[in-house]
C-alpha cells in the first residue's frame, strides 16, 4: 500500500522491486516527533513551594497518565483540567499530534476567629483568664471553653450571638464567633439569734 512502518528512530534501507523487477533500494533517516505535555498553575493563589510536575515527551498514540494532584496544608486543589483532549476515568489519555497544556488553581481555605470576653461589671478577681483567641480553619469542629467557676459567684456560661449550631458543647465553624459570659455574686443574708421575754 505503499505505507512503511518505522520501529525506531535511526538510518533506515526499503529495498522494493519496480515493474521491471529492478530491485531499488532507498535509505532514510527516520525520526519521531515529540509532543509535550505541559501542567500550569492559573489565579494569584499559589502556595510558597509547591513545585510543578516535570514536563513529559511523548509520541502520538503514546498512552498518558496524568499526573496526580498536589496538596498543600491550608489549601484546596482544583484539580488538572485540559480543553485539548479527553481524560478518561482513570486519568489517562491517548496522545495527540500536539502538545497539551493542563491547568489548576488553589483556593486558601478559609481560617476564622474564636473569641471569649467577660461582660458586666462584676468580675471576681480570683476570675481565671479568659481563654486566648484561637484560629480555626472553615468547617473544623470547635469546643467550647470550659465554663469558669468561682466561689461566691455564678456564671452565666458561654453564650455567643453568631450563627453557629452547638451540640455536644462543639461546632463546626463557618464564621468569627465571639463568646461572651456574665457573673453574678451569689447574695449573702445574715442569720441572727436573740434572747426575748
Amino acid at each position: 500500500n505503499g505505507k512503511v512502518t518505522a520501529v525506531g528512530t535511526g538510518t533506515a534501507t526499503i529495498t522494493v522491486i519496480s515493474k521491471d523487477n529492478e530491485e531499488i533500494k532507498i535509505t532514510i533517516d527516520v525520526t519521531v516527533e515529540i509532543y509535550f505535555v505541559r501542567y500550569e498553575y492559573v489565579g494569584s493563589v499559589i502556595p510558597e513551594g509547591v513545585g510543578l510536575p516535570a514536563v513529559g515527551e511523548y509520541s502520538s498514540g503514546d498512552v498518558v497518565t496524568v499526573e496526580g494532584n498536589p496538596s498543600a496544608e491550608g489549601y484546596i486543589f482544583s484539580g488538572w483540567d485540559t480543553e485539548d483532549v479527553i481524560v478518561d476515568a482513570e486519568d489517562k489519555f491517548i496522545m495527540p499530534e500536539q502538545d497539551i497544556v493542563f491547568k489548576g488553581s488553589w483556593t486558601k481555605i478559609p481560617e476564622y476567629k474564636v473569641t471569649y470576653e467577660y461582660i458586666g461589671d462584676i468580675i471576681p478577681t480570683d476570675a481565671p483568664e479568659v481563654p486566648g483567641e484561637a484560629v480555626y480553619k472553615e468547617g473544623s469542629e470547635v469546643e467550647i471553653a470550659v465554663t469558669p467557676s468561682v466561689d461566691g459567684y455564678t456564671f452565666s456560661g458561654w453564650s455567643t450571638e453568631d450563627e453557629i449550631a452547638i451540640k455536644d458543647n462543639s461546632f463546626n465553624i463557618h464564621n468569627d464567633v465571639h463568646f461572651v459570659g456574665k457573673w453574678e455574686k451569689i447574695p449573702e443574708y445574715t442569720v441572727t439569734y436573740t434572747y426575748t421575754g
